[in-house]
């Protein structure tokens, strides 16, 4: 249990802090702020906050299992196999108490003992594959761990350091189940019999990803870029996790940092130029973008996104020569054509090219409602007001709530002398935006149009 409600780990363990001071016998906060502990590897400091639970309910089962597995972490393993015991004589169906207890033993190199756990677990659980391959792999590790002594007996290597095999099966096995949260608790045990192997700290950083915990995942992210400062991939991936934190100047610093690595990449250059529109900083965007198709002039996402950079700094001209660059390199590139055409019907010029880029966009995309929306709107335009509402009303049923499309329909209603409709049409455009003044006195308009029509 993690409390996955909050992306910043430090704020979720003071806000955690504070609803026990609050409430001191709430065992799920305990819970939530022991397993945030746990995860970001303070187990001494888990282990205080699950004693403090268990002494409101010595029985909890969940509060003992955290508990044997940070018992296990700090290699208290006698204190690890009584929690797990605890928990089996209270429920024997309880799997997880016997993964950790199974655990707990290959820890100890205990090999036997782990593989009479999973033996069990195969007889009480014949579904779950997984337990049959760890069988397998307990009985593998136990013989080759295995060695004569001086009276012909095999007995176990003493000084084999326990390799973290075993580990990354088990975690490999449960991330392929999507059941991250036991995933990780394996990844992170296997990191921590084995600190150098970034291939597992790969893992548990795309969990915390999944899991939207980013700022955790961060950390390992940086690790494993600290091992690997060379690796553009790398810093793309830090890159994309300081995007989704917010923190958009360590992302594009990251990206910069790629560049300085690959400077004749045209898709970092691409990289940054969206980072920079998403900062409003539109100008070095578009110097970016120029940079990516000096590299590669082949690539029609550079000369869309060209496009809509220039469509948002208002310089429309240039947007229409980088759309219709797309089509030259794609001709059917169904939202090239769709930008184009809703550009011109905006402009009220060239209509007939508008129709025809429109028709094969929707060709392309039927059930595209921000398509169907640009063909009617195109309609409206050419003054075929029955045409435009017909297209409109099917674009709402096929979009989300979008401001925008029901400001179309209230202008067409208007065109149609259907004033009571417009009305309603812009009240629901306002309920999706209501920061639109431009509708808001459209509205205000029409009310009024509709109340000096009702005077006699």
């Amino acid at each position: 249990m993690i409390d996955t409600s909050l992306n910043r780990a430090d704020s979720a363990i003071i806000n955690l802090n504070r609803m026990i001071e609050l409430s001191p016998k709430w065992e799920e906060v305990y819970l939530l702020l022991a397993a945030n502990y746990i995860h970001g590897q303070q187990y001494n400091r888990a282990e205080v906050i699950l004693n403090q639970m268990i002494g409101i309910n010595s029985r909890s089962i969940l509060g003992l299992y955290y508990l044997g597995r940070v018992h296990t972490y700090l290699k208290l393993y006698e204190k690890a196999e009584k929690q797990f015991n605890l928990i089996l004589d209270e429920d024997p169906f309880f799997d997880r108490a016997y993964e950790g207890l199974a655990l707990n033993y290959l820890q100890q190199k205990k090999y036997h003992q782990a593989a009479k756990i999973f033996e069990r677990l195969v007889k009480q659980f014949p579904g779950e594959n997984r337990y049959r391959t760890l069988l397998a792999q307990v009985r593998s590790l136990s013989q080759s761990g295995k060695s004569k002594s001086s009276d012909g007996q095999d007995k176990l290597e003493p000084d084999k350091p326990f390799e973290p095999e075993l580990l990354k099966i088990m975690a490999l096995l449960f991330f392929q189940d999507k059941d991250y949260f036991k995933a990780l608790e394996y990844f992170q045990l296997a990191v921590y019999q084995n600190p150098k192997n970034h291939r597992l700290k790969f893992f548990i950083a795309e969990i915390f990803d999944i899991l939207d915990m980013y700022d955790l995942s961060l950390r390992y992210w940086e690790s494993i870029l600290r091992a690997n400062p060379k690796s553009v991939n790398i810093h793309l991936h830090l890159a994309q996790m300081y995007e989704k934190s917010g923190k958009i100047d360590l992302s594009l610093m990251k990206i910069k940092e790629a560049i300085s690595l690959e400077p004749d990449d045209p898709d970092l250059y691409y990289y940054l130029a969206i980072g920079n529109s998403k900062q409003k900083n539109h100008d070095q965007s578009v110097v970016n973008l120029k940079k990516a198709i000096e590299l590669d002039n082949r690539q029609d996402e550079y000369f869309f996104y060209l496009g809509t950079v220039y469509e948002k700094i208002n310089q429309i001209e240039p947007c229409i020569d980088a759309m219709k660059e797309v089509l030259r390199l794609t001709p059917n590139h169904p939202n090239a054509l769709n930008y184009l055409a809703y550009l011109y019907a905006e402009r009220g010029t060239n209509l007939d090219e508008a129709y025809t880029y429109m028709t094969q966009a929707i060709k392309a995309e039927p059930n595209n409602g921000y398509f169907i929306d640009s063909l009617g709107w195109i309609y409206y335009k050419q003054g075929k007001y029955g045409a435009a509402l017909d297209a409109t009303l099917k674009a709402i049923r096929y979009t989300p709530p979008d401001s925008t499309i029901f400001e179309h329909l209230g202008d067409i209603y208007i065109q149609l002398q259907k004033y009571e409709k417009a009305s309603k049409a812009y009240q629901r455009s306002l309920e999706v935006n209501g920061r639109n003044k431009a509708i808001l006195e459209k509205l205000k308009s029409t009310n009024k149009l509709i109340s000096e029509l009702l005077v006699p």
